[in-house]
């Protein structure tokens, strides 16, 4: 028993180092920290043509992010963020890895509202009680499909266990639906929008999230409506030594430039080849410089990206090599289940049943 209490107490104190200080002790968000966070994004899906009753899906999945402060310039922090969903119940799912907070690396995954969510401090500015202002703000992609003016509000001060929080709201400065520029080739409509934030008052770190929207999508032939909803909860925080969070970036940067080279192979169909070596002698090369890596499932989601690529320029290079060349013999059963082959019916007129395998 008494061992017991020893262990549990070295736990405690393990943790505790691990994650920090208490609450009450927590300093503003700044270089060298770890947020992690954890939580559900649970997606409603449904299709139909104009006028006729959708059947709705839906999934669930795990979501677990981490946001780590590794720099800062000027007034703008600089963040290695991770996020890894999981469908409820699967061993694996999608995980990415990009930069916030830099002109280079500012690009966002096309995911749902969660990408439009600066980790770990929401906002750049001190929010205080009766804080509002409207700005825009770009959804859903990378260029986003919809830039709608947001209106953000402060409405109260909440505690989120032993944290002072401000709870925050944005919703659409404006009435919804919302629609999509012109000229697209699909009319998109923003249905429903809200956030929900309890930023932290000491820190300036979020502490709990909610969000949900509502998205319609019509090409003339299909209606597809989409309902996202998103919670998110702190796990906790932690302090990242420097070299850590230089080696960090540096996973990231590599990743990135990985990601872009992926993106190339299927807009280069004389090099896919090539590209798709290069691709994974990169990732080759990253899982074994960081074999411990914290961002491990962000690579073996790219690899599994790579894989799809790789199938798809073997099958451009065997369609090349064909060209110019005689079609392989090929057998087929006419109405009598005969087997002929098509050097029989060469100089013949066919008629061809599309109907006759149905």
């Amino acid at each position: 028993m008494r061992r017991f209490v020893v262990v549990v107490v070295a736990l405690a104190a393990a943790a505790i180092l691990l994650w920090g200080p208490p609450a009450s002790a927590q300093q503003r968000v700044s270089v060298g920290q770890e947020w992690r966070y954890a939580g559900t994004v649970t997606l409603v899906y449904s299709q139909a043509q104009p006028g006729q009753k959708a059947q709705e899906e839906s999934q669930k999945l795990r979501l677990g992010a981490s946001a780590t402060v590794v720099g800062k310039q000027q007034s703008r922090l600089e963040v290695v963020r991770f996020r890894n969903t999981v469908p409820v119940g699967a061993a694996s799912g999608d995980a990415r890895l990009w930069i916030h907070g830099t002109d280079e690396h500012d690009a966002r995954p096309p995911e749902d509202m969660m990408d439009a969510l600066d980790l770990p401090a929401p906002f750049g500015v001190s929010l205080k009680p009766g804080y509002q202002r409207t700005t825009k703000m770009p959804l859903f992609g990378n260029p986003p499909l919809l830039v709608p003016p947001m209106r953000l509000r402060v409405t109260s001060v909440e505690k989120i266990g032993a944290r002072s929080c401000l709870r925050a709201e944005r919703t659409v400065a404006g009435k919804l639906p919302l629609k999509n520029a012109p000229g697209q080739p699909f009319t998109l409509r923003l249905t429903e929008y809200s956030e929900r934030f309890w930023v932290d008052r000491q820190s300036g770190g979020l502490v709990k999230y909610e969000g949900t929207a509502g998205l319609e999508a019509e090409d003339g032939e299909h209606v597809q409506k989409f309902r996202f909803t998103t919670s998110l909860a702190l796990g906790g925080v932690r302090n990242v030594p420097m070299a850590e969070c230089q080696s960090r970036r540096a996973q990231a940067q590599q990743l990135a430039a990985l990601l872009k080279l992926v993106q190339e192979i299927p807009t280069s169909h004389e090099r896919a080849d090539e590209l798709v070596k290069q691709a994974q002698a990169q990732l080759q090369q990253f899982q074994s410089d960081h074999p411990e890596s914290p961002y491990l499932a962000a690579a073996n989601s790219l690899g599994a990206t790579l894989g799809h690529w790789e199938a798809w320029a073997e099958r451009q290079k065997s369609q090349t090599l064909l060209v110019g060349k005689p079609a392989p013999p090929v057998q087929l059963k006419d109405l009598e289940s005969k087997e002929r082959t098509l050097g029989e019916y060469q100089g013949k007129i066919i008629l061809l049943n599309f109907f006759a395998s149905w």
